[in-house]
């Protein structure tokens, strides 16, 4: 039987019957009634899951600050990185600041001739982005010793020049122009007053001023013409032509991207440290059709300073093209166009065991810049050749330093100090010697790039000595006189530990005794061996 409409159900009362409809939505609602149950369950526990959230992750920030406030001493290095104090976000400071009417090196991040405000990218030496190149080096970086003696004439104010050395020419710069002579941080316009020895004052609306002796004012402004044709293509020199400015270097194709390196940061490295500028070019004499498999290297510069940069880049090809210059411990070409200059200057050579070649370069070749510094002389290692350039003199001491350092690692180096004229000894205790030298001779190597010399200590490990000999090598006598004032404050350092050292061990011992002397034997109470005297004496008592 079906049920529908206003019929009614059988067997029933009137008063309980009820229409269909009705008796339907009451079911229906009861069903709503648990679906909106379930709903407000399933609110509720999302919004239960939100709370615990929300109080988890107080807590770990109650727990984070509270971490904080404990510790103190190590906050800089335990907060996250984007938390750190905000030296890091600081602008960095302008590394040379002129406050005058010049823009000789006033250049900055944001200044009128970067950014590409006016359609150019950079300078000559732009580091394609790397504009903080020089914060960014490593600290373990080896820092150069100060440099010592007269200023040079691009360095004097033109002011203070001789009469004679006051020739001033002047040339008018556009002002793209402007920013490919000056370079990144000034660095093109320091290394071609370098070169040229020169000094150069850039003024407002593009005027450069050079200030110095004629020859070196017409060299300068020579220089300047060369850097601006790197801008519309390969520039071409007559390398035929008898220059006494300028060294041409033949590089094997496969090694011209590695002597330029990225961004041409490697020839840039060695025009800072030679003071010369240098670029591949092309001779004006060959036939540009005609193949070959070497590019020309110009060097401008003084002949040392050219001598030095062409050694460092022919250690360079070397490395990369073994055989190109060296045939086995030979060089291919000697370099006998050096040898008439000043009548003293020349090349040496000295061949080093393959034992050796790690030893005598060092760390990063701190070994060898340091031996350099120090004789006052070029040194280079070609291969497994070291190449002194220099003076008789400057020769002699680099390969005297040279094999006694080599010396060094098996017996004991001899000094007869009366025939030397560069060297300082300083005698120090015996048990000071370990503190001077330090773990691996570390502190020593301190002394010595700090002040630019060569030491080392003469004892015998064989046979006990109250005192011994350190030896400080170099040929400028004040830098000798302030390694000595270095290591002696040093030994004082350590004699004045020692012997607070000795007090503490003496106030120790002495406290140690005293307390020996006021501990009784036996640390039981009196009371008690008093009690047994009274027992043994009732003994007594009793047998008599």
């Amino acid at each position: 039987m079906s049920y529908g409409g206003d019929r009614d159900r059988p067997g029933r009362d009137d008063r309980d019957r009820k229409p269909f409809d009705d008796r339907y939505m009451d079911t229906r609602r009861d069903f709503d009634r648990r679906d909106d149950r379930r709903d407000f369950d399933r609110r509720d526990d999302r919004r239960d899951d939100r709370r615990d959230d929300r109080r988890d992750f107080d807590r770990r920030d109650d727990r984070r600050d509270s971490y904080r406030r404990d510790d103190r001493r190590d906050d800089y290095r335990r907060r996250s990185p984007d938390r750190r104090d905000d030296y890091r976000r600081r602008s960095p400071e302008r590394r040379d600041d002129y406050r005058g009417g010049r823009r000789d090196d006033y250049r900055g991040g944001r200044d009128d001739y970067r950014g590409g405000r006016d359609g150019y990218r950079g300078g000559r030496d732009d580091y394609r982005g790397r504009r903080d190149d020089f914060r960014r080096r490593s600290p373990e970086r080896p820092r150069a010793p100060p440099r010592r003696g007269p200023p040079q004439d691009w360095e004097i104010d033109p002011k203070d020049m001789p009469a004679e050395d006051r020739t001033r020419e002047e040339l008018q710069l556009q002002d793209r122009e402007v920013a490919f002579v000056i370079g990144t941080g000034g660095s093109t316009k320091r290394k071609i007053a370098r070169a040229a020895n020169c000094r150069m004052d850039m003024f407002n609306e593009g005027r450069l001023e050079f200030s110095g002796k004629p020859t070196n004012c017409r060299r300068a402004l020579e220089y300047v013409q060369l850097v601006l044709k790197q801008r519309h293509g390969v520039v071409h020199i007559d390398f035929a032509e008898d220059r006494e400015d300028l060294t041409a270097v033949d590089v094997p194709k496969e090694c011209v991207a590695y002597v330029t390196g990225r961004g041409g940061i490697a020839l840039r490295t060695i025009e800072d440290e030679w003071g010369t500028l240098m670029f591949f070019a092309k001779d004006k004499g060959e036939d540009p059709h005609s193949p070959k498999d070497t590019e020309k290297l110009a060097i401008f510069g003084t002949p040392r300073a050219r001598c030095g940069a062409e050694l460092k880049v022919l250690s360079a090809v070397e490395f990369k093209s073994p055989g190109f210059f060296l045939d086995g411990t030979t060089p291919r070409a000697e370099m006998s166009w050096y040898d008439d200059y000043n009548g003293d200057f020349g090349v040496e050579t000295m061949v080093l065991g393959e034992s050796d070649y790690s030893y005598a370069l060092g760390k990063r070749g701190a070994t060898r810049r340091k031996l350099a510094t120090a004789a006052g002389c070029i040194l280079e290692y070609i291969g497994r050749v070291a190449f002194f350039a220099g003076s008789r003199s400057q020769r002699e001491r680099a390969r005297d330093y040279l094999s006694w350092l080599l010396l060094q690692r098996t017996s004991r180096v001899k000094i007869d100090e009366t025939t030397r004229d560069d060297l300082t000894v300083l005698v120090v205790p015996t048990e000071t010697v370990g503190f001077l030298t330090g773990a691996h001779g570390r502190n020593l190597r301190e002394v010595e790039l700090e002040t630019g010399t060569f030491c080392f200590a003469d004892g015998d490990k064989a046979v006990q000595h109250a005192n011994e000999n350190i030896y400080i090598f170099c040929h400028d006598p004040e830098a000798r006189a302030e390694a000595k004032r270095m290591l002696e404050a040093r030994v004082e350092i350590k004699i004045g530990r020692d012997r607070r050292d000795d007090r503490e061990r003496e106030r120790s011992r002495e406290r140690e005794s005293t307390r020996m002397d006021e501990r009784d034997d036996d640390r039981r109470s009196s009371r008690r061996d008093e009690d047994e005297d009274d027992d043994s004496e009732r003994r007594r008592g009793e047998d008599d």
